[in-house]
């Protein structure tokens, strides 16, 4: 599973529709309206890169209201970091051990 955070600036007065719009969407997990820099934070998710990429690079820019998205590709999410440290806990257990 691919996922990535879209960052979103909108018009004044659009971005309660962009985030409605945005969580009809297959593959649009949340869209927040935020405070901010940033009017609506969404997050994406895909089986494929190419999924995550359609939705944020074509997708999202076409919507009516949007001036600017930044996208930031989550390359490891909280389980994964997590899993490193038990596996690397794990085997310096078993050094110590041995």
């Amino acid at each position: 599973m691919r996922k990535a955070y879209v960052l979103i600036r909108a018009e004044a007065g659009s971005t309660e529709e962009i985030a409605r719009t945005l969580r009809s969407k297959c593959g649009v997990k949340t869209a927040d309206v935020v405070s901010g820099p940033y009017d609506v934070i969404t997050l994406v998710e895909g089986a494929q890169a190419e999924d995550v990429a359609r939705i944020a690079l074509i997708e999202i820019p076409d919507l009516e209201g949007i001036k600017r998205i930044e996208t930031c590709l989550v390359h490891k999410t909280e389980d994964e970091a997590t899993q490193d440290n038990l596996s690397i806990r794990r085997d310096y257990r078993c050094e110590k051990l041995c």
